[in-house]
C-alpha cells in the first residue's frame, strides 16, 4: 500500500499514492512506539478520503528534538510541491509535529492536531500521564515549543476537558490564539475515542469537516 521515501536513526517516512491533487501528512503517535502503518489512532478512517498519504513515524520519543528533524520536515514539504492542497494532522507527539511541520511548509492548507503537546521542555513534562517518558529522558532540544505562527489560523485542536495535563497544554495554544476545542472525556487517544467510545464514528465526521474547504477553519 506504501512505499519507503526516507529511512534513518530517527524517522521512518511511508509514502501512499492515491493519484489524488492532495496530499496528507500524518504524524505518528508514541502509542506502541508508533509501529503501526498507516499510523493506528486513524487506521481504516483514513481510507474514506480523497487523498494521497505520506506517514512520518518517529523512532524515539524525543519529540522531534534531534539532528534529523529540520532535514526530515524539509523533506516532506518538499514531496509535497507537486500536489495543489496540503493537510496535516496527528495526535500527542504526533500532533505537535502536525504543527511544526507548517514552519516548513508554506503552502500547508488546514492543520487537526489531537491531544498535541504545546512544549516538551523539562517544566512541562513533570507531570504524571502522556509525558512521564518525556521526564529527563531528552538532553538537547531544537524546539522551546510547538506553535508556530503562520500555523494559527489553519489549525484546529481537539483535547479532553478531564486531563489537566492535556488542559495546561490547551491553555498554552488558546493563549497564541490557536483554535481549541475540549471534548468532554479524559481519554488523551481522542481519536480513538471519536471512533471507538460512541455508536457513532465521530472522527469521520471531523475528518469530513476537516477536508471540506468550503466549509471555515474554526472551532464551531
Amino acid at each position: 500500500m506504501s512505499e519507503i521515501i526516507l529511512n534513518n536513526d530517527n524517522y521512518e517516512v511511508s509514502y501512499w499514492n492515491r493519484k489524488s491533487n492532495t496530499v496528507t501528512v500524518v504524524f505518528s503517535s508514541a502509542g506502541a512506539l508508533a509501529l503501526a502503518q498507516p499510523v493506528e489512532e486513524f487506521r481504516n478512517t483514513i481510507k474514506n478520503f480523497d487523498t494521497s498519504y505520506i506517514f512520518v513515524r518517529s523512532k524515539h520519543l524525543d519529540w522531534y528534538n534531534n539532528s534529523n528533524s529540520v532535514k526530515m520536515f524539509r523533506f516532506v514539504s518538499d514531496f509535497c510541491l507537486k500536489y495543489q492542497y496540503i493537510f496535516s494532522m496527528g495526535e500527542s507527539l504526533g500532533g505537535s509535529g502536525s504543527l511544526l511541520f507548517s514552519k516548513y511548509c508554506d503552502r500547508i492548507t488546514r492543520i487537526l492536531a489531537f491531544s498535541p503537546q504545546y512544549s516538551a521542555l523539562p517544566s512541562f513534562c513533570k507531570w504524571f500521564g502522556p509525558l512521564t517518558p518525556l521526564d529527563g529522558a531528552i538532553g538537547t532540544f531544537a524546539f522551546s515549543d510547538y506553535a508556530p505562527e503562520n500555523a494559527t489560523s489553519k489549525a484546529i485542536l481537539i483535547y479532553p476537558t478531564q486531563s489537566y495535563e492535556d488542559n495546561l497544554h490547551a491553555k498554552f495554544y488558546k493563549s497564541e490564539n490557536f483554535n481549541v476545542v475540549f471534548i468532554k472525556t479524559h481519554h488523551h487517544d481522542i481519536a480513538r475515542h471519536l471512533k471507538k467510545d460512541y455508536e457513532t464514528n465521530y472522527l469521520n465526521i471531523v475528518l469530513n469537516a476537516f477536508y471540506d474547504r468550503k466549509i471555515e477553519i474554526s472551532t464551531k
